[in-house]
């Protein structure tokens, strides 16, 4: 995955990646 892959998941998830994993 790219390293601003995160980036690019929260502009999706502004709640963030921590709830979904």
């Amino acid at each position: 995955m790219a390293p601003n892959a995160e980036e690019e998941m929260l502009a999706v998830k502004p709640w963030g990646l921590q709830q979904d994993k």
